[in-house]
């Protein structure tokens, strides 16, 4: 949490208000955030028992006294410039949502950049998958009040949910080239539960594209029911299944594939696999011990969920060599240079 605070106390923007929820810690955050707020007039402090991520948000919005509000998870952080980069835009432009660049990091180190290539998106980008992390986000106070709170109801992806009321009234939402966050990447997957994630996500995706119940009745809602329901609801299983395949568990993860296949009828290609490997499982492990692992670990874990599905032997060790295609490179380079490790990449495709 300290590092979350020093990334808004170092922005050469000042006029602002830090909200911090305490929802029921153990650790001696309640302490620090006192003792944070003691120090500086524009940080306030919550204190509750704990009630989870949604309804500390719903309290912080509740409260919020400025125009734009944005969502600081304790383990993320602001980058230098961000609120000025936010606050020119608002200055400029009459947007109801703004979305941010964003880098993943781990400890000390940043990597995997996104930063947005239009100005605008369109409400089906926001309708068919989540574009950024909270973090990313600043909205207006007033559009805020218009669609309500956080749904407490669920597990995961509660935050995806929110933007698409956004999008589904109509909102403007605008984008800026800046990076204005960092996304603490967590290595370690084993503590996510796929199948809790999937249904959030199942939940989310059926609500985005029919009328909502949560937005007024007088709502200029735009209901998206010519989306591809089923594309979406593909491609959230499949990164579900990669964490579940992370986590060591192929033989669950086939077996689950086949009992959504045959709810959807889908039928898949080659390429559609390799979103096994996202940012939820391993899209982003590039250092040498990581990729070892990976190879050790991992690749029998793919052997037996494709052998389950019933691919041969030689289509799954070409998927599989599709799927970690980015580890193979990155590892050739590790142990060749780049020079060398690019002409090996280039031989062996």
């Amino acid at each position: 949490m300290e590092d979350a605070v020093h990334s808004v106390l170092s922005q050469g923007f000042n006029r602002w208000e830090l909200i911090i929820l305490n929802d029921g810690s153990t650790d001696g955050s309640d302490r620090l955030a006192d003792e944070l707020a003691r120090k500086d007039l524009r940080i306030r402090v919550i204190h509750q028992s704990n009630q989870g991520l949604s309804s500390a948000r719903n309290i912080g919005l509740a409260v919020a006294k400025g125009d734009f509000i944005g969502f600081l998870d304790s383990d993320d952080i602001y980058l230098a410039g961000a609120f000025q980069a936010v606050f020119s835009q608002i200055s400029k432009s009459n947007a109801d949502l703004i979305i941010g660049g964003y880098s993943y990091f781990k400890g000390k180190d940043f990597f995997h950049t996104h930063q947005f290539t239009v100005s605008k998106l369109s409400p089906e980008f926001l309708l068919r998958t989540n574009q950024a992390p909270p973090i990313a986000h600043f909205l207006k106070h007033s559009v805020a009040k218009s669609i309500g709170d956080f749904d407490t109801s669920l597990k995961s992806c509660e935050d995806w949910e929110y933007w698409t009321r956004v999008a589904k009234k109509g909102f403007k939402i605008i984008t800026i080239p800046e990076v204005i966050a960092g996304y603490r990447y967590v290595p370690n997957s084993m503590s996510r539960q796929p199948k809790v994630m999937y249904q959030a996500l199942s939940e989310v995706n059926r609500r985005a594209h029919c009328n909502d119940s949560q937005l007024s009745e007088n709502s200029t809602e735009i209901a998206h029911h010519s989306a591809d329901i089923s594309e979406i609801q593909k491609n959230h299983l499949i990164r579900c299944l990669g964490v579940l395949i992370h986590q060591g568990k192929a033989n669950e993860a086939s077996a689950w594939y086949q009992e959504e296949v045959v709810k959807w009828n889908w039928v898949l290609e080659d390429k559609d696999w390799l979103g096994l490997s996202s940012p939820l499982s391993w899209r982003y492990f590039f250092d040498q011990d990581e990729i070892k692992t990976i190879f050790q670990k991992l690749l029998p874990e793919l052997r037996i969920f494709f052998y389950e599905l019933g691919y041969s032997p030689s289509k799954t060790s070409k998927l599989i060599s599709e799927i970690l295609r980015p580890q193979r490179y990155r590892l050739n380079h590790i142990r060749y240079g780049k020079l060398l490790g690019a002409l090996i990449n280039r031989i062996f495709k």
